[in-house]
């Protein structure tokens, strides 16, 4: 599924941009999830930013994949796992959790600069983020690496 170029870039780099690889019936999939997880969020819930009338801009979720069929089924039927091994080129993948990251239209707040090897209990290199824009994002918005 991954040409041989792009896993010796994400081997070299860390990070590399894998453009079409989602089905569009998985990105609808996780739309619903994402509207069900915000309906009824998870002690993890926190909101970064409201605007002047309450209203969340800036807000995320973790954890939930085992509550929300959309995200269980994104994670366990679709492809994602088979590109994770692939580009660490590993026999087995283990789910370590799903974050959900979502900044409404109005939002000003920019992500801070982070990484997050820092707080993850996960040691070595064999670790592996997937970041899923569930709508059209530009790059004057996207995540920088």
């Amino acid at each position: 599924m991954i040409s041989e170029d792009i896993i010796s870039k994400y081997k070299e780099d860390g990070v590399v941009i894998l453009k079409n690889v989602i089905e569009d019936k998985w990105i609808e999939t996780l739309r619903s999830g994402v509207e069900k997880n915000f309906k009824n969020p998870s002690k993890y819930k926190c909101v970064y930013e409201t605007d002047k009338n309450n209203n969340e801009l800036f807000y995320d979720d973790y954890c939930n994949w085992n509550k929300i069929d959309e995200y269980k089924n994104f994670i366990f039927q679709s492809d994602i796992g088979k590109l994770a091994q692939e580009l660490m080129q590993t026999n087995k993948v283990n789910l370590f959790h799903e974050h959900v990251l979502v900044k409404e239209i109005g939002s000003k707040k920019r992500t801070p600069w982070h990484q997050d090897q820092s707080y993850y209990c996960v040691n070595g290199k064999d670790n592996c983020s997937f970041w899923i824009p569930l709508d059209d994002v530009s790059k004057n918005s996207s995540p920088e690496f």
